[in-house]
């Protein structure tokens, strides 16, 4: 696309899902083109993201300085404060890490299938609205609640400690993007032909960020192997690449 001179390096965004493989993109690209690499985003889609939710933090009411925690840290996170969850048929008795580990798991599923803990909560309500008086389906329900509101009490926590850990990165993006007209015509208008390594590993936000990103000119290219996906326990949809 730059040699042939169909697009200008700063119109190209493309993504994939490990650091070595946007540094391997990276390196290709250099020596393809006769300049060299210059102005073309090449990263993975948690870099993009990071940088994305950074830039425009004071739109989602968060700080810029964003510090990223990984899972083990987020796991320390929440046995300090256990109490603030609001658990009382998932509160741990005993050693709380497997068990706040299963939680987490369940929070991270939601944001990796694009739901908030809004949808979530009115999802489990309408789960107790519809049990009647069946003793197995209103305990279902309830479970439900629960889990959804220590979700909600999750990422409150999360943002007002200014951190994020990799799925709050990719969902506040989306978020940033759907809620705010401005900065996603302006990425839209940017980004005019946007490219997608291991797209069989993308889950179901990553593929709407993709789709909003790409807006009405749909300008997407998507490489991907339905035998090398190796994401489906976080989410990853080999179905992305099909649809």
């Amino acid at each position: 696309l730059i040699a042939t001179k169909r697009a200008r390096p700063e119109q190209i965004l493309a993504l994939t899902f490990t650091e070595k493989a946007a540094a391997e993109m990276e390196s290709r690209v250099d020596v393809l083109v006769p300049y060299g690499l210059v102005g073309a985003t090449i990263a993975t889609f948690n870099a993009f993201c990071d940088r994305l939710v950074r830039e425009h933090a004071v739109e989602l009411g968060l700080t810029s300085q964003l510090r990223v925690e990984s899972q083990a840290e987020i796991l320390v996170f929440l046995r300090e404060r256990l109490f603030q969850l609001g658990l009382r048929r998932y509160l741990p008795l005993g050693n709380p890490d497997a068990h706040l580990r299963a939680l987490y798991g369940v929070f991270d599923r939601a944001r990796n299938e694009d739901v908030s803990p809004a949808q979530y909560l009115a999802f489990a309500q309408s789960l107790a609205a519809a049990a009647g008086e069946d003793p197995e389906k209103l305990d279902r329900a309830q479970a439900e609640v629960e889990k959804a509101r220590a979700y909600g009490h999750f990422l409150d926590m999360l943002f007002a400690a200014g951190r994020v850990d990799f799925g709050s990165q990719i969902s506040l993006a989306l978020r940033l993007l759907r809620e705010r007209a401005h900065l996603r015509r302006e990425y839209q208008e940017r980004f005019r032909w946007i490219l997608v390594d291991e797209f069989q590993d993308t889950n179901h936000v990553q593929f709407e960020l993709i789709r909003m990103l790409a807006g009405p000119a749909r300008n997407v290219t998507v490489v991907g192997d339905d035998d090398q996906s190796i994401y489906r326990f976080r989410g990853a949809k080999v179905e992305n690449l099909i649809d």
